[in-house]
């Protein structure tokens, strides 16, 4: 029953920070969200700059603001973190 409660505790505070990265990623632009979503596709910076008819140096500046308002460092992160929030939110749903 104790570790029933601790992981209880780990997945509400983990809830309550995907909640807070959740609020930031409301705040992406169309066009950031689409960058971002290629991005978690695997897409490299070229692609994206193809797929989007956009230039690369765009693609970059468009990910590198979804980074800031989304409070990580690098793309890497950015992809990491909407990866495990993906998880996270489709175990809470089971």
């Amino acid at each position: 029953m104790l570790d029933q409660v601790r992981v209880g505790s780990a997945d509400y505070v983990l809830l309550r920070r995907f909640q807070a990265r959740k609020t930031r990623l409301d705040s992406l632009t169309q066009r950031e969200r689409d960058a971002v979503r290629h991005a978690c596709m695997g897409a490299s910076n070229k692609e994206i700059a193809h797929q989007m008819s956009i230039s690369l140096s765009t693609v970059r500046v468009l990910l590198w603001r979804a980074c800031r308002k989304v409070g990580v460092s690098n793309r890497d992160d950015l992809v990491r973190l909407l990866s495990s929030a993906a998880s996270l939110e489709d175990s809470l749903r089971s």
